[in-house]
């Protein structure tokens, strides 16, 4: 019997062999495409970098974001301001109805003053007396009634007049004066004449 003879290898592990080496070959070659069409791809990609510029690329993205976080920060505080801006809107509103309302009384109150205070008015004061100028508002009281002046308060000051002077004041749109036209020491009062123009 010969060597030939004794090593005698069956058909169909033959078959096992070669169907395992084919199919090793097979797989080795499919993963050796696959990281050459990777490899290729990467290439293509450094090469379009390279044309992009990548670093000045990059440069004009940040620009741009930066740009955009900004237009979004403006847009926030535009609309935080034209919610203030409405507020305001509504108080000064507010703000001038009740201005409006105001300067209706204050017109009422000038035009019933005036006519209460525009007429000449003559009144006698007796020493520690008083009398009202203005309804509540002002007061003129004597205290002392010489042989040529009066002394006392006027809308709370200290006044000392000579026959014939004047005390000036204001009330509303009204520009007064109250004049001591007489007076008597023995008697002890004193005579003033009230008068008011309108400044208007």
């Amino acid at each position: 019997m010969s060597i030939k003879d004794e090593v005698r290898i069956p058909q169909w592990a033959l078959a096992i062999v070669v169907t395992i080496l084919v199919a090793t070959h097979g797989g080795i070659w499919v993963l050796r495409e696959s990281r050459i069409s990777d490899l290729e791809k990467e290439i293509s990609t450094y090469k379009q970098s390279n044309e992009w510029k990548l670093p000045e690329t990059l440069n004009k993205i940040n620009s741009a974001s930066e740009k955009l976080s900004l237009n979004i920060d403006q847009k926030n505080k535009l609309t935080r301001l034209e919610a203030e801006s409405k507020e305001s809107l509504i108080k000064n509103k507010e703000l001038g109805d009740k201005l409006e309302e105001a300067k209706l009384k204050l017109n009422a109150a000038n035009q019933a003053l005036t006519q209460l205070t525009t007429e000449n008015k003559t009144f006698t004061v007796n020493r520690r007396d008083s009398h009202q100028i203005a309804g509540d508002l002002i007061y003129l009281s004597v205290n002392y009634v010489g042989s040529s002046n009066v002394m006392g308060i006027f809308d709370n000051k200290e006044y000392d007049l000579e026959l014939g002077k004047s005390l000036p004041y204001s009330i509303g749109a009204l520009n007064c004066k109250i004049t001591l036209t007489k007076m008597s020491m023995s008697e002890e009062f004193a005579t003033f004449n009230q008068s008011c123009i309108s400044s208007n």
